[in-house]
């Protein structure tokens, strides 16, 4: 996945997380990472001053402002583009809105029943992973058709169509996740809690795979690979908690998208 994926990655810190309580909007991925800009009629993005573009750096701003879409999505904005200040047209952009509202509203609606009340964290992360590893498909046959992978690299794409690649099955397990509240004074699951705590969660590239990670209170990182779990359903809850391994390791250094 080098090609395609160079870097993509995020990490995960137990956090107050505030999850949007409404649709998304121009506005809200201007408001929510300071490399997007929205003069009220064109949302721009501005990367680092390069000489070269640095599809890196949209990727990461696209994941850190949305949570859910890597940027993958929109083709003209991947390798080949050069420039350090990219114009999203009227369409590309409500793409990315549309399909951070629809995974924002099937999360507030479904995500209550995965991740119960009265949970612990363990157990909501428990929950959440299972689902994900049981009721979504790796989308093995589009591995190598470039147009048919941009369209499976979020996790609207996972949920809508039950198949994805693995940063379709890393946004998912972000989205859903992230989205679970925590009573401060209980440490439980609680969907009525006015100021929740929220657990941070990480996307990770290799180069070859993407997979999600997570900070326990002793400062550890452990990953969680849901789209290996999915592969491999009779042995999943191997890919739950992982310090590393061959798979995490071998293929080069790891970027981390917060």
């Amino acid at each position: 996945m080098r090609k395609i994926f160079k870097s993509i990655l995020a990490i995960t810190l137990s956090t107050i997380f505030a999850f949007p309580a409404q649709a998304a909007t121009m506005e809200s991925i201007a408001n929510a990472d300071s490399r997007f800009h929205y003069d009220g009629t064109t949302l721009t993005a501005t990367i680092k001053s390069v000489e070269t573009f640095s599809y890196e750096e949209m990727v990461d701003a696209f994941l850190s402002a949305t949570r859910t879409c890597s940027g993958y999505e929109i083709p003209e904005y991947y390798a080949e583009y050069r420039t350090n200040t990219v114009t999203f047209d009227q369409d590309k952009a409500n793409m990315i809105i549309e399909r951070t509202t629809w995974t924002d509203e099937w999360v507030k609606a479904n995500v209550p029943n995965i991740a119960t009340n009265g949970m612990t964290r363990e157990q909501a992360k428990t929950a959440v992973f299972t689902y994900i590893s049981t009721n979504y498909e790796y989308s093995l046959d589009i591995l190598g058709d470039l147009d048919k992978e941009r369209d499976a690299s979020d996790a609207y794409s996972l949920i809508a169509n039950n198949t994805g690649v693995c940063i379709a099955f890393s946004c998912a397990f972000r989205a859903m996740l992230e989205a679970v509240p925590f009573n401060p004074s209980t440490g439980l699951v609680d969907w009525n809690c006015v100021e929740p705590d929220h657990i941070r969660v990480a996307i990770v590239e290799n180069g070859k795979h993407m997979w999600n990670a997570i900070q326990n209170a002793q400062g550890t990182w452990g990953f969680y690979d849901t789209a290996c779990a999915s592969k491999y359903r009779e042995s999943m809850m191997a890919f739950y908690n992982l310090l590393g391994g061959q798979v995490y390791d071998c293929y080069g250094e790891k970027i981390w998208h917060y």
